[in-house]
């Protein structure tokens, strides 16, 4: 077996598994380090924390504009730390946008609520699923080695 890694279960439908590794050898690899994919996520974040914190000022006042603000700000924070929170962070800030965007009507928050909701959901399915993001953010990476290959089944 590779020193440092742990193979999980093979998938019965694609013959798949999982390898995890430590944080260091993760960020050390090319795939796992900054990339400008997650600056483009950055980017994306900040542009929603902008548009929500002026949906926030026509709704409620500085307050809830604030509030509804921060979680992507601090979700943008994490994603250039690739702290693996920012993942589940993204599922949380997916859910209140999917929220907000219905309670509202498709084009009650305008094209640009639905713009953002659906770049919401885009941008996480990636982040769970993508071969960079989940060696950058969970330590782990996609493998199709045969069993005799790894030492353990």
């Amino acid at each position: 077996m590779d020193e440092g890694m742990h193979y999980g279960k093979r998938d019965k439908l694609t013959g798949e598994r999982w390898v995890y590794v430590s944080r260091a050898a993760a960020h050390a690899h090319p795939k796992g380090q900054m990339h400008w994919t997650f600056l483009l996520v950055v980017a994306w974040l900040v542009w929603s924390a902008i548009a929500k914190y002026r949906l926030g000022l026509e709704i409620s006042g500085t307050g809830f504009a604030a509030a509804a603000a921060f979680l992507p700000i601090f979700i943008a924070v994490l994603v250039l730390l690739r702290a693996p929170i920012a993942r589940i962070l993204l599922i949380v800030l997916g859910g209140f946008t999917i929220y907000v965007t219905v309670k509202s009507g498709a084009f009650g928050t305008g094209l640009g609520g639905l713009a953002d909701m659906l770049v919401t959901v885009a941008v996480t399915i990636w982040m769970w699923e993508g071969e960079r993001p989940n060696l950058a953010f969970g330590y782990r990476f996609r493998s199709n080695r045969r069993d005799d290959e790894v030492g353990n089944g």
